[in-house]
């Protein structure tokens, strides 16, 4: 059984590792096709003048009327 489970495990590993490899692939083969190339690192905006964030507004409370008409 131990063999067996060997076998098992090294064909998973080999199959996930083919499959990564065709995915990033792929992946290259269609941005080269496109065009494109892949996003530069995104820095935060600066500004200097910091506009305070608003609270969000509070989410109305549930509408519980129903349940008295469900439960009878």
């Amino acid at each position: 059984m131990n063999e067996t489970r060997r076998a098992i495990g090294i064909g998973a590993f080999v199959v996930l590792a083919l499959g990564t490899a065709w995915a990033l692939e792929h992946r290259a083969a269609l941005r080269a096709e496109q065009g494109t190339t892949p996003p530069a690192a995104v820095t935060p905006p600066q500004s200097s003048g910091a506009v305070p964030a608003t609270a969000p507004e509070p989410q109305p409370e549930y509408d519980r009327s129903d349940l008295q008409l469900m439960q009878g």
